[in-house]
């Protein structure tokens, strides 16, 4: 786990060469370990959890299995505040997320319910708050139904509106939303 350099080493005279270069050494580090900061990799689940060592990774089973649970995520990589993508590994094998089993590096989902990713176009973003990993957004890919089943009683190409701390079916396009 990388930190940033501090405020104002690059600029302060007292800086010398080799803490400058370590510093951005440091940084590109830091922008490696973010969000989109490096290649997506795979990580194998033990015993329901990974380690991931970067912003981006793709979830495979425990010796291929045809299914999976991933219980908690290591917390040992990536800082408190830090974004976490997550997809499936292969179509041909199930990782279910597991919401709250407790303990460092649980993971906290939206509906408080297990999240089954079982395509790779499903994606789960998460964001590390503490000794949890919290659920900032999922997204379905070609997985128009299940998408449309966490939003309840919406049906394709209706207008949903957000209310009372969730979505539901709307009656038109609000003014000034964008189309």
């Amino acid at each position: 786990m990388t930190g940033l350099p501090t405020q104002g080493l690059f600029t302060n005279a007292a800086t010398t060469n080799g803490q400058a270069k370590q510093a951005q050494d440091d940084l590109r580090d830091f922008v490696a370990e973010g969000l989109g900061g490096a290649p997506l990799t795979e990580l194998t689940i033990a015993g329901g959890v990974v380690t991931p060592t970067a912003g981006q990774h793709s979830i495979d089973t425990e010796a291929d299995a045809a299914a999976d649970d991933l219980t908690n995520i290591d917390q040992t990589n990536l800082a408190d505040g830090r974004l976490l993508l997550l997809r499936n590994d292969t179509n041909g094998r199930a990782v279910t997320v597991k919401h709250g089993a407790g303990g460092a590096g649980q993971v906290l989902l939206t509906d408080s319910a297990d999240l089954l990713l079982d395509d790779t176009g499903n994606h789960l973003l998460l964001r590390r708050a503490g000794s949890a990993w919290v659920e900032v957004g999922r997204f379905f890919g070609t997985k128009a139904a299940a998408a449309l089943d966490l939003l309840g009683s919406a049906s394709e190409g209706q207008v949903l509106e957000f209310k009372g701390g969730q979505w539901v079916p709307g009656t038109g396009v609000p003014t000034g939303a964008v189309q």
